[in-house]
């Protein structure tokens, strides 16, 4: 359309190869220097429509293309602002780009919460800049001293339970216990010794956690007024992942001893600024890896201990699994010997369990259920304040006497006591049942459960199940709110349910609930529903859910893979049928679709918790536990029922819009499930839940219906890798369908893994061979650029029809790859298709200019015998011979003008374009060329006399055919 128009010269200059762009990019470079900031750049990945001329008028009306390629779009400093997370894909055509259909959508929020970072971050960097640093010998030992990369750094490492569960554990202090270790003779040396590993280990429940923390007090007071540093970590079995993970470990230790350590926080900080280079934010775009923290701390911490004497204690060694836990000693030891070759002065201290593969060797060790028979009278007499004197000494002595120094024990059985006394039971009948009591903790536990009413026995397992499955501890509401919600019931409101046999009024009758439930087994600690020990729950994993089934079913004993499964499935439907209440599903959420009234609403994600305490868990909980009930072999052949499929859309809307409410309140964007326009088969693919397609694949429905992200079911499950679905829905005629897809269909997949057997197998499901991804690239157009070259999948592709015509988002072609990179045979190869005839009518730059352009004569012949026609009209034909003349090329250049099916008009004109002034002087004595030719052909007087070549001009007008 702007062709011979004002406007040509300009678009010619935002072309992709265009030298102002290239020189406007190198002075922003220039001119936007600082290092520290962020260039980011969003791009279209939706085709628009071209225009195309119709009866004489320009309609847009033409075939849909990506008009503005991702090369083009981006516009970063440094390389690796040309890459992610600093480019950003826009899911809308080229006008639409900044056109958002409101404040839910997907894209408008990305933007938005990308601009508030950069905001924020620019506020504090613009500051920076025009403050001094401080030296590196300074002691940062405040926030405000720190810069700002650094302390960004050290919160990264942070996270909120970290202290947890070393806050939760008993301080000796308060009942005055574990005196003793001030005295022991293994601590006491290893205390002033420059290396060294001690052990602190004791049976489950001795109160290993608590002398622990006793030591690492000590310890602390000790090391007050000395350049000593103390720091610690309790691993929680009963916590989140991250509490009961390496990778917690190294976080905690490093945020607290890099706080300590200036250098090794600025050494740290510089692997923290490239990881935000080049991936983002912290904790949302990128996380620290295990094995990057832990070749640090190798290499670093027992170098820093050279300087500065270092002690590490580590509580719970055992709550992080045998196997990692055998690997943390051999790791600790390493540490301690690269301390002591080098003169250091690094100290560990573990507590576990007897695990004898952990402590083989003559570390000193302290067994705590050795040393604490005292204690445990000192604990059982301070609980007992309400016997009398002479019972309670009889009863204390009982109690100390068969706990075998296990505190967990003798502190149920105390607790048991109490219960008895406080109905009045007899001192005998007392005494009788301390006799009775099982000494091991599991008969113990057993005991206690066989307790459970039959009444009772439906509400126990669930609240055993919640407390034993639930992806991260429940705070008490949320369990306030699983404990009425059934996974079969009836209610459509959570008025409804609240009115039900098993809501909890408050807080304090749900804890006394549970208390009663679980026979003291399950408390409120923190606000968080939790066992009382480790050991309760270690004894519920091993036999004691299995043996509830088999009371409360009357069934067979199931297995423990099948327990958890059902534990998962009843979660999992719950949260589901919370998601699906009244309530949930109606409320005009602020920022979506379902209000615009931006102050209606939450203010803040406690505002959410308040009104849906489940919510929250559900939404990011779900997948995870249909995932683990798939994994135990269980059928899931209700879930279309249960999220009212096919009308499945309104619920998978409210949980999306849930989880962009979540991200929008605490100002981050994070990748969660469902993406906008998700259907159950997203769901699904995405979850591998292979039990669910049956019914739904009997059915007559899209398979191939795109998300938000635009990704089909398929490319979901290929994203995945996830083969097994993928072929389900391809036997299911999925696949069939053309749309463009991030990672492309089946058959790219198949070509990306050189998967000759899936290749074919797609090829006759009817899969369409010439499905374009993101970048436009077809899977042959794969096949071509794969290092190595698989001629087979090529030969497979073009057996199928694959057309090595079809351009990418830049134009490119499988041809152009093959021509560049002067490759005959294949090029041979792709022309023998049928499609050969529409490649020589390729549009754009041809193969044979291409080859001109590169200056390749033996191609250019080559592609000349093959049919291929000059293209020596159009701007980027004209371009290409140009490039070749300007470099000499005349063998890559003679070829095209002396080509017998060219217009010899068009060939004169460019001759002398390219000053190749002999050559056009012979071609009018031959008189091939017309002086005067039809209007839509060149005229050559119009080329000569623009040259102010006179004599081509004089030889022109001696021509007999000049008018």
């Amino acid at each position: 359309m702007a062709r011979q128009n004002p406007n040509e010269a300009f678009l010619h200059t935002l072309g992709r190869d265009s030298e102002v762009l290239r020189f406007q990019r190198q002075k922003f470079r220039a001119a936007f220097a600082f290092e520290d900031s962020k260039v980011f750049s969003f791009y279209e990945t939706r085709r628009s429509p071209t225009a195309v001329k119709v009866h004489g008028k320009w309609v847009m009306e033409g075939p849909p293309t990506v008009l503005i390629d991702t090369a083009s779009a981006i516009h970063g400093r440094f390389l690796q602002e040309d890459k992610p997370p600093f480019i950003y894909p826009i899911n809308q055509n080229h006008s639409e780009m900044v056109k958002f259909s409101g404040r839910d959508n997907l894209d408008y929020q990305a933007v938005l919460s990308r601009l508030k970072q950069l905001h924020k971050e620019a506020e504090m960097l613009v500051h920076s800049r025009h403050q001094a640093m401080p030296s590196e010998e300074k002691c940062l030992s405040t926030n405000a001293e720190r810069p700002y990369q650094q302390q960004a750094c050290l919160e990264s490492l942070a996270f909120t339970e970290q202290l947890q569960r070393e806050d939760e554990v008993l301080t000796a202090k308060h009942n005055g216990t574990c005196n003793w270790l001030l005295d022991h003779q293994n601590y006491v040396e290893w205390l002033p010794r420059r290396t060294g590993l001690l052990w602190v280990q004791g049976n489950p429940g001795a109160g290993k956690s608590t002398a622990m923390k006793f030591l690492v007090d000590d310890i602390k007071a000790k090391s007050r007024g000395t350049n000593q540093i103390v720091i610690s970590f309790f691993f929680h079995g009963r916590g989140t992942s991250i509490q009961r993970s390496p990778i917690g470990l190294y976080r905690s230790l490093l945020n607290q001893l890099l706080a300590r350590v200036p250098k090794l926080l600025m050494d740290l900080t510089e692997t923290f600024q490239e990881r935000c280079d080049q991936m983002g934010r912290p904790g949302q775009d990128w996380d620290w890896g295990e094995g990057d923290l832990r070749s640090f701390i190798a290499s670093e911490v027992p170098k820093a201990s050279r300087d500065r004497p270092i002690i590490i204690c580590v509580d719970a060694l055992d709550e992080c699994g045998r196997d990692v836990a055998t690997g943390l000693v051999s790791y600790a030891k390493q540490l301690i010997a690269q301390a002591d070759n080098t003169g250091g002065h690094l100290k560990i201290c573990f507590s576990c369990r007897y695990y004898p593969s952990l402590n083989r060797s003559t570390n000193p060790t302290i067994s705590v259920e050795k040393e604490n028979s005292a204690d445990i009278r000192t604990v059982v007499s301070s609980s007992l304040t309400d016997l009398p004197d002479i019972a309670k000494t009889d009863i204390v002595e009982r109690i100390s006497q068969k706990a075998h120094g296990v505190f967990q024990w003798a502190v149920l059985v105390a607790s048991q006591v109490i219960a008895l006394h406080s109905r009045g039971i007899r001192l005998q009948v007392i005494q009788k049942r301390i006799d009775e009591t099982p000494v091991e903790l599991h008969e113990l536990y057993a005991g206690l459960l066989a307790k459970i009413s039959a009444e009772d026995h439906s509400l126990t397992l669930k609240m055993f199940q919640w407390v034993c499955f639930a992806q991260n501890p429940l705070t008490a509401e949320q369990l306030q709110h699983a404990m009425a919600i059934e996974a079969t019931m009836p209610h459509q409101s959570i008025e409804e349910y609240q009115n039900g046999d098993h809501f909890a009024d408050d807080i304090h009758q749900l804890e006394t609930m549970v208390t009663y439930l679980s026979k003291g087994l399950v408390q409120i600690i923190n606000g968080r529903a939790q066992f009382i020990h480790q050991s309760v729950s270690d004894y519920l994993l091993q036999c004691g859910l299995q043996n509830l089934h088999k009371d409360h079913k009357g069934s067979a004993s199931l297995s423990l893979q099948k327990v958890k499964g059902l534990a998962h499935f009843e979660i999992s439907r719950s949260c589901i049928r919370y998601l699906k209440l009244k309530e949930i599903m109606t409320y005009p959420y602020p920022h979506s679709s379902r209000t615009q009234d931006r102050d209606q609403g939450f203010k803040s994600e406690q505002d959410l918790e308040k009104a849906f305490p489940l919510a929250r868990y559900s939404i990011f909980s779900i997948p995870w536990h249909i995932s683990q009930v798939e994994k135990a072999g269980i059928f899931q052949t209700d879930l279309p029922e249960l999220f009212s499929w096919p009308s499945e859309g309104d619920i998978l809307e409210t949980w999306a819009t849930l989880a962009d409410v979540i991200d929008f309140l605490n100002n981050e964007w994070r990748f969660h499930w469902p993406v906008e326009g998700s259907r159950l088969l997203h769901l699904l693919s995405e979850f591998g839940i292979n039990s669910a397609f049956d019914h739904i694949l009997s059915s007559s429905i899209d398979l191939d219906i795109p998300n938000g992200d635009g990704r089909s079911p398929m490319a979901v499950a290929i994203a995945r890798e996830d083969m097994e679905i993928a072929k389900i829905l391809l036997t299911a005629g999925a696949g069939r369908q053309e749309f463009v897809s991030p990672e492309g269909t089946i058959i790219h997949y198949a070509v990306r893994k050189a998967n000759f057997q899936l290749l074919r197998q797609a090829i006759a499901a009817g899969a369409i061979v010439d499905s374009q991804d993101m970048t436009g690239h077809t899977p042959l157009f794969q096949a071509v650029v794969a290092m190595p070259r698989s001629s087979v999948m090529i030969g497979e592709l073009l057996a199928a029809g694959a057309n090595p015509g079809v351009a990418d988002a830049s134009g490119e072609t499988p041809l152009h790859y093959v021509v560049d990179n002067n490759d005959t045979a294949l090029l041979l190869s792709l022309l023998c298709t049928r499609h050969a005839e529409s490649l020589r009518r390729m549009s754009g730059e041809t193969p044979l200019m291409r080859a001109v352009r590169n200056g390749n004569p033996g191609m250019v012949n080559l592609l000349l015998g093959q049919g291929f026609v000059p293209d020596l009209r159009s701007k980027s034909g004209k371009e290409a011979i140009k490039e070749a003349a300007d470099f000499g090329r005349v063998d890559a250049v003679l070829p095209i003008l002396c080509a017998p099916n060219i217009d010899p008009n068009d060939a004169f004109a460019v001759a002398i374009s390219i000053r190749y002034i002999d050559f056009a002087s012979e071609m009018p004595a031959s008189r091939r060329v017309d002086p005067d030719p039809e209007p839509s052909r060149e005229v050559p007087l119009h080329a000569a006399a623009s040259s102010g070549e006179a004599h081509l001009v004089e030889k022109l007008l001696q021509d007999s055919r000049t008018d």
